[in-house]
């Protein structure tokens, strides 16, 4: 199901697209694969540039 809604975000964004976030507990659940294969297929097939980052790093931007 992940990767079916992931290929129906890919396929039809746009610069005015909405942010994604994937949210799950746990650590080995594909988050990281599923962000970076819809930021890669965003960035070299439509020319979209990209901002990847994980949560605790923008987390750790914002509050200094």
């Amino acid at each position: 199901l992940a990767q079916k809604l992931a290929r129906e975000y890919a396929g039809g964004f746009n610069k005015k697209s909405p942010s994604l976030v994937f949210y799950s507990p746990g650590n080995g659940t594909g988050k990281t694969t599923l962000a970076a294969a819809i930021a890669n297929y965003v960035l070299h097939e439509l020319w979209v540039p990209v901002m990847f980052a994980k949560a605790r790093d923008i987390y750790l931007f914002k509050c200094g």
